[in-house]
């Protein structure tokens, strides 16, 4: 096992999003059956995972992350959907539209990972805030439909972007996502 710290790269949600957010995640509590419930402050879209990586690793990253010259740019934020199965889905999660900047972002991200050693994602970038991960009790099955009824407020939420964070991930803590470097949009 590794005794480096794990780091990803992702954007910081709004502080009335994560309160909007939190919301969801109570009217839909008695619904499912998940170990894991995101900390609101915890909320992120995420660019690149990196998982465990070195100080020295960290630092080249940050280096080269800091020649991103994208303008800030919003995103709309609200659908409620699922990773995995249909009636015991590992994560729950609230979308994120992609559009073009933000694709853009996430591909200079990526590029630059992938020239500093990282492995190249291979999946289709679905832009997600995690609300919750981990079924928990395998005897409890969902119908998803009914769990977005729950949901009272359904309207697409604007979040303005104009930064992102290296995070270090501190797993037993209550707040998991500690922003170690802050890169600002222009």
């Amino acid at each position: 096992m590794s005794s480096f710290s794990h780091y990803f790269i992702g954007i910081p949600i709004a502080a009335s999003i994560q309160q909007w957010l939190a919301s969801w995640q109570e009217a839909t509590k008695e619904k499912v059956s998940y170990k894991s419930w995101t900390n609101p402050l915890d909320f992120h879209i995420t660019l690149k995972f990196l998982g465990a990586t070195s100080t020295e690793e960290i630092q080249a990253i940050h280096k080269s992350l800091q020649t991103i010259q994208q303008n800030t740019f919003s995103v709309q934020i609200g659908t409620l959907g699922f990773f995995g199965k249909r009636t015991q889905p590992r994560v729950m999660w609230a979308g994120v539209q992609k559009n073009k900047e933000l694709q853009a972002l996430y591909e200079e991200v990526e590029e630059i990972c992938v020239n500093l050693g990282r492995s190249k994602e291979t999946r289709v970038y679905t832009p997600h805030i995690t609300l919750a991960k981990k079924w928990r009790d395998s005897a409890i099955h969902i119908d998803q439909s009914n769990v977005k009824i729950g949901i009272r407020d359904h309207s697409m939420q604007t979040m303005d972007i104009d930064q992102f964070h290296i995070y270090q991930i501190h797993p037993h803590q209550q707040v998991k996502y500690d922003p170690i470097f802050t890169y600002k949009l222009k």
